[in-house]
């Protein structure tokens, strides 16, 4: 039975907790600096400073620890199609010039296909770079069988930056819940 659950559900030593009273027969000579309701927060501070985590937070932040390294993964697998959509499309694609034009309060590359076919692609926004103003001449190259989808010239790498930390921080903070959830399941 956990030392909470014996304080909790005898009232005189809840009302020694709740008066903030140390326990006698607690393990721990300090009193916790914070102290929680047990219906708001698993999560409880003593006074050392040191996180004690109850195994039902323990749970959740395994959990939580594997969603968020599910996720990176997931960002990094994205990142990495991105890059490779971008390269094929410089390689295979088609070279055109495009205008950047204004349709309904969002951005377009408007160019003209070899065919003589008019089409207005997505302009790719990229995290911190500046974007061209509306009316300049960029370089494009579009997809054969697909002219809307279209990748400019111009370097993505602080798009790719951006989203490689976004895969690393997802990657790295799911470690660190995994890490400390396990341990604190693997204490008991």
């Amino acid at each position: 039975m956990s030392m909470a659950y014996r304080v909790l559900s005898n009232p005189a030593r809840r009302a020694r907790y709740d008066s903030g009273h140390r326990d006698a027969t607690a393990s721990t000579p300090r009193t916790p600096s914070v102290v929680p309701s047990p219906a708001a927060s698993p999560i409880v501070v003593p006074a050392t400073g040191r996180l004690h985590l109850t195994r039902r937070s323990a749970r959740w932040a395994l959990g939580g620890g594997i969603a968020l390294i599910v996720l990176g993964l997931a960002a990094a697998a994205w990142v990495v199609s991105l890059q490779r959509h971008d390269a094929d499309l410089r390689a295979r694609g088609v070279a055109a010039v495009a205008t950047v034009v204004e349709v309904g309060g969002d951005r377009r590359l408007e160019f003209t296909t070899r065919d003589g076919r008019t089409v207005r692609g997505v302009e790719q926004i990229k995290s911190g770079e500046e974007q061209p103003p509306v009316g300049s001449r960029v370089d494009i190259h579009y997809d054969r069988s697909d002219p809307t989808s279209v990748v400019t010239d111009t370097s993505h790498t602080a798009r790719n930056v951006t989203l490689w930390i976004v895969a690393v921080k997802l990657l790295v903070g799911g470690t660190i819940l995994l890490v400390v959830g396990a341990r604190r399941l693997r204490r008991e």
